[in-house]
This record gives C-alpha cells, structure tokens and sequence, in this order.
C-alpha cells in the first residue's frame, strides 16, 4: 500500500497559482533570513496568502520506528488575517517582492521491505523568481522545523535531508529514491 504523504491535489493547485504572482514577503520565526522556523510560516503573496507547516502524523500498524512522521501541508489564508506562529515567539517578516517564475516539489519515495511499506513525502516547497530561489523544506523524520534557505537562481538546496539516510534498522530491503516535480 502507497502512502502519500504531502500536499494533496488541492495543495498543488494552490501552490501552482502562485505562478505570475508576486511574492511579496515571507512570515515566521526564524531569526534571520535563511534560517528555520518552528513548524509553520506564512507566503504573503499579492493577493492571498499561503500558510505552510510541517505536522507530525500518526501512521497506524506501520512497521517499528515508522509510526509517526512529519510532512508539509498548505492552507489559503487571507492577508488581512494575522499569522500565528506554532510556537511562543516574535513572528518575523521577510521581504521578497519578486515575481514568481516557478515552483517545485521535491519529493521521496521509499520502499520498504519489497512493497511492505512505501510512500511518496514531499519534502521541500521551492519557489524560483527571476533572481532567487526560495527553498523550504521539512527538518528530519520526526522534527516539525523547517529550513529555509534564500539562494542565487539555478542554485541546489543544501538542506535537504537525504534520502539515503532513511534505511531500516533490521537489514529489510529499503529502495529510496528523489524527485523534483515542476508545478
């Protein structure tokens, strides 16, 4: 059985209308830009807003040290709503104001103990403009952060956890493999 772990079809489109819109700034807790953030931030867009958060859930009768893992959702939040960080803290708001060209999906995929237990998470949310790449992806197997790294256009994100590092520790076979989807 696959689990699909990530933003669903909806998500997708709401990310996928971000394309042509500007960016105006990003919102969370982190102390300075690039930074991480605990669990949750918000995208200010020119017209709507889009709150991104990594949530830690349950996966019932999963095999042992996989019964809980986090990944990234999204909601459309109005920008007239103020953003409410997860955690006790001063929010921080980012300045970005550029238009967004694109945006990516990076995705995992891992099979386990030849079909026994797969799934597909979405592991980072990148958003390309004209001269940046945003890049916010989700912190290891069980933390709810997430990194966020401001790069030059047609840079790699370095804060990717990789994939590699998922194996089981009862010597079942585990196939792992990334992607990158363009929305």
């Amino acid at each position: 059985m696959l689990i699909r772990a990530g933003f669903t079809d909806e998500m997708l489109e709401l990310l996928r209308s971000m394309k042509g819109k500007v960016l105006k700034s990003y919102e969370c807790t982190s102390k300075e830009p690039g930074g991480y953030t605990d669990g949750n931030l918000r995208l200010n867009l020119s017209r709507f807003a889009i709150d991104v958060s990594c949530d830690l859930h349950s996966l019932d009768g999963e095999p042992a040290g996989f019964d809980e893992m986090t990944w990234l959702s999204c909601t459309h939040a109005d920008l007239k709503s103020d953003y409410r960080p997860r955690v006790t803290a001063e929010p921080r708001q980012y300045l970005v104001d550029e238009v967004v060209t694109g945006i990516e999906i990076v995705r995992d995929y891992a099979n386990h103990d030849e079909g026994a237990f797969v799934f597909e998470m979405d592991v980072a949310l990148i958003i390309n403009t004209k001269y940046h790449m945003y890049s916010f992806a989700r912190g290891i197997w069980f933390a709810d952060d997430i990194s966020i790294e401001v790069l030059p256009k047609y840079s790699a994100p370095t804060r990717l956890y990789p994939v590699d590092e998922l194996w089981a520790d009862d010597n079942r076979a585990v196939v792992v493999e990334r992607s990158t989807i363009a929305l």
